[in-house]
């Protein structure tokens, strides 16, 4: 058995596993849903287990950058992964992980985001992280007509594009990226849904988009709304207004605790609380508050993280501040960088937004 990276022209062999393992005769092929994992130009940058020739255990890894005010992260996001079940309980997975993560610490990446929670990720240390607010979209007395509402066309890619990146968090997306997107439906497909796009319109200018995942016509699941961005009360009329157009039984939306404006204008309709998808590595503390320093330095000044001195042991972390060693599991410590109610004694109130994982750059 050998465990590396694969070849461009593995690709095939990766999504017949995948598809044998995610994938039914309603959903689109692996392939189709997941570019950004099975093209043969990004093929190169997963992990298999080989028996001979033969993949018997993949796991799909997709570099990204994360904004984060003016700050860029760079990371990777794990998902897709499976094995043949010929295969399996002979501790493939496990040795694909430690693998792949030994080799992305000499990486410029700073955080792995992880699609799944299974045990597997637990022990290396993956965790769940964030806060995120789950709001069940209700149509209630008239409808806001302040916008006109009209589908999206690819003549509406930059526009779109542009939205989602002036929210102050999220992935850094091109025009190509979201027409490939849009297209790939990759989240949405995994639970029986395509995506449709709506515009919201002002005078003739885009005010914003939303992103729907509709379920196939016999799934049973509900609706979701995949990606968003623009002004929030028109975010708030796109939900309303793609309930009725597509007649859905239900629409929930997962908002990020800091897109406060939104919750704000959301808040009249049923919601509650809940982590974020998947759990989050941390690669390197070290890279990540470097390359943080942008966001960091604006948004809590007080905190002077550059003056932090970390001592990082294999499961726990000690930061030196101020003279007073404050130590900590890593799981602490994800809580304390990432949940908005967590709280540390001898550090300062801080807590780094992070996207809605499963959205459009689902992997």
């Amino acid at each position: 058995m050998e465990i590396r990276q694969l070849r461009s022209e593995e690709a095939t062999q990766a999504i017949k596993l995948s598809d044998a393992v995610f994938r039914d005769t309603e959903q689109k092929s692996m392939g189709e849903a997941f570019p950004t994992i099975f093209s043969s130009e990004m093929i190169e940058q997963s992990y298999g287990a080989f028996e001979g020739e033969r993949l018997v255990a993949f796991m799909g890894l997709v570099p990204s950058v994360i904004r984060v005010g003016k700050a860029h992260v760079h990371s990777y996001s794990l998902g897709s992964v499976c094995t043949d079940p010929a295969s399996r309980g002979k501790g493939y997975a496990s040795q694909i992980l430690d693998k792949l993560l030994r080799d992305i610490k000499q990486t410029e990446a700073a955080l792995l985001l992880v699609s799944g929670d299974r045990p597997l990720y637990r022990r290396a240390d993956c965790y769940p992280f964030g806060e995120v607010l789950q709001f069940e979209i209700e149509v209630a007395g008239s409808m806001d007509h302040t916008f006109a509402i009209r589908e999206y066309s690819p003549r509406d890619v930059h526009r779109v594009t542009e939205l989602a990146n002036n929210r102050p968090v999220g992935y850094a997306l091109t025009p190509y990226d979201m027409s490939v997107y849009i297209h790939a439906e990759a989240y949405a497909s995994c639970i029986k849904q395509q995506h449709r796009v709506l515009l919201a319109e002002q005078q003739g200018s885009t005010q914003a988009f939303l992103i729907v995942g509709v379920p196939y016509r016999h799934s049973q699941s509900e609706a979701v709304a995949v990606e968003w961005g623009g002004d929030p009360q028109a975010i708030r009329s796109l939900l309303q207004a793609a309930k009725v157009h597509y007649a859905l039984k239900s629409l929930k939306i997962n908002v990020p605790w800091q897109e406060k404006e939104l919750i704000e204008r959301l808040s009249d309709f049923s919601h509650h609380y809940q982590a974020n998808q998947g759990t989050i590595h941390l690669v390197d503390i070290e890279r990540f508050f470097k390359q943080l320093g942008p966001y960091f330095s604006e948004a809590f000044p007080s905190a002077q993280v550059q003056d932090w001195q970390l001592d990082k042991g294999e499961k726990r972390i000690i930061i030196r501040r101020q003279g007073i060693d404050v130590e900590m599991t890593s799981e602490a410590l994800v809580s304390y960088l990432f949940d908005p109610k967590a709280r540390q004694e001898g550090l300062p109130s801080i807590t780094i937004p992070l996207p809605y994982t499963a959205g459009l750059n689902y992997i």
